[in-house]
């Protein structure tokens, strides 16, 4: 049976791994965002995590990503909402906020239980993921040359 400890760990990496692949691909359809913030409260903050804010920019700026890589007329976007189980764009807008307020839960677990991340290590890992989709989609070669995605900007 696995510790608290394990579990946390496992989550944590799970949930790094599922921001490598949202950002690979939005990479790859040419939408991503260069300056996603979790924190960017700017706009507002749209939750707080034990005294950490969530700023509202990132859930914007997340529907505008997703909007531009799933079609920017009306018609295209309700189908692709309706595709994915939302009945307006409200609903996908709090289902984003839930899901980056269980990142930070998971996050902020893991660093009160010692789990570190080494930067450069995500950031090979960033790069692995980079070359893979450079070999199974050489179509969008030109999206990946540029890594929208860095260190920088995910953590």
């Amino acid at each position: 049976m696995l510790s608290t400890r394990s579990h946390i760990r496992i989550s944590f990496f799970i949930v790094l791994a599922m921001l490598l692949i949202s950002a690979l691909a939005l990479s790859i359809s040419g939408c991503a965002q260069k300056e996603f913030d979790l924190y960017n409260t700017r706009d507002g903050v749209c939750a707080t995590v034990n005294g950490v804010e969530i700023g509202e920019a990132s859930v914007a700026s997340y529907i505008n990503a997703l909007r531009l890589a799933h079609g920017t007329d009306d018609a295209m976007w309700e189908a692709w909402l309706e595709g994915y189980g939302y009945t307006d764009v409200n609903q996908l807008r709090l289902s984003l906020i839930e899901r980056f307020v269980n990142y930070e839960v998971i996050y902020q677990a893991a660093n009160q239980d010692g789990i570190r991340i080494d930067r450069a290590e995500v950031q090979r890992r960033i790069d692995d993921v980079y070359e893979q989709a450079e070999f199974m989609f050489p179509e969008n070669d030109s999206a990946l040359k540029k890594p929208a995605y860095t260190m920088g900007n995910l953590l």
